[in-house]
């Protein structure tokens, strides 16, 4: 695999001036895992990029420490310097809106456990450009097993420092791939789409299609309740380090020997799998879910759709197994009754 990295950053006078992109050369890496336009804004909620004061920028401590996520997209036929091109100056406009992603997590500075979202004027997003030779586009986008250890090479990582987002275009025979991996720290999964979606209608140059809404930058939408914060983020950090840039705990490597594969389950499959952990009792009576919600349009007030940040919170759903189980459309009546009361009572905590 031979790398070609740009550092993307964002201009320091006005937000309409051209991005500049500075790079340099990385050694092969042979296959080891490398170093997934707005139409109005708020008034009040949305600014051009500068120097913003910590409380501007969204954060969560809930998830500070969690694992990066990390996405990669499949393109078949996408290939060329044009496509590269195109993705980097369609990646710059995008990055005027979403500013904050390229700033870093740190520490506020005279405080020992609280952590923010930090841009400065010339701070940008890496993005890696790569060949890669040891698979081909048809052996890897695929619903067929496949082994991790030739997914992880199309997976940028966060650069160190406290790094929000990292992203890497790899050219394959046949096609392209799109490593996005953000902090989520930075923001949750629908603000994460956000993104997505709107570098993509930048890339597309979709003339005559409305764009995408721009996103709401105001922290003050999301308070900490009860302390929650300190409860999430002093037994977690190192006593020793002033600045651990919001590094990740307990994160554990991918086994390299495991498999990823994508299986479709029909009525038939989900039937048959009721029929069969109904009347197991290792879990007693009661049939769990687990899942998260997005609470921007539940709290009170309402959190703007396109915040940007993480407005996100666990539910956890609960209801007799055999009413779970129950034929027709009484099962699914059931669980669907058990999960929205779970949304509800997430949301009043």
């Amino acid at each position: 695999m031979y790398l070609f990295k740009f550092s993307l950053k964002l201009p320091s006078a006005t937000a309409t001036s051209t991005p500049r992109a500075s790079h340099r050369w990385h050694s092969s890496l042979d296959g080891s895992r490398p170093a997934h336009l707005p139409r109005r804004a708020l008034a009040g909620r949305h600014r051009s990029p500068g120097e913003l004061s910590p409380a501007d920028l969204p954060r969560c401590h809930i998830w500070l420490h969690a694992p990066p996520v990390e996405r990669v997209f499949f393109y078949a036929n996408a290939t060329g310097n044009d496509v590269l091109s195109n993705l980097k100056d369609s990646l710059s406009r995008t990055l005027r809106d979403f500013y904050p992603l390229a700033g870093r997590l740190r520490l506020t500075p005279g405080t020992p456990n609280r952590h923010e979202v930090h841009y400065k004027p010339g701070d940008g997003v890496n993005f890696t450009v790569a060949e890669y030779h040891h698979a081909g586009f048809d052996e890897l986008a695929t619903d067929d097993p496949t082994e991790v250890a030739k997914i992880l090479p199309l997976v940028p990582a966060l650069q160190a420092g406290g790094a929000l987002l990292a992203l890497q275009a790899t050219m394959l025979s046949g096609g392209l791939t799109l490593g996005v991996t953000f902090h989520h720290g930075a923001c949750d999964g629908v603000s994460s789409t956000h993104f997505l979606r709107t570098w993509a209608w930048a890339a597309a140059a979709c003339a005559g299609a409305n764009a995408p809404e721009p996103p709401v930058i105001d922290r003050t939408f999301i308070r900490d309740r009860d302390g929650l914060y300190d409860t999430f983020t002093a037994p977690r950090l190192s006593s020793d380090n002033e600045d651990d840039g919001g590094k990740p705990l307990g994160v554990i490597s991918p086994d390299v020997h495991q498999l990823f594969a994508t299986f479709t389950l029909s009525k038939e499959h989900l039937q048959r799998i009721k029929d069969a952990v109904a009347p197991a009792s290792s879990g007693g009576d009661r049939a769990h879910l687990l899942f998260s919600a997005d609470h921007r349009t539940r709290l009170d007030p309402p959190v703007p759709e396109k915040y940007l940040g993480n407005c996100v919170g666990p539910c956890f759903a609960s209801a007799l197994r055999k009413e779970v189980a129950a034929a027709g459309a009484d099962g699914l009546f059931t669980a669907c009754a058990a999960v929205a009361a779970s949304i509800d009572i997430a949301v009043e905590r």
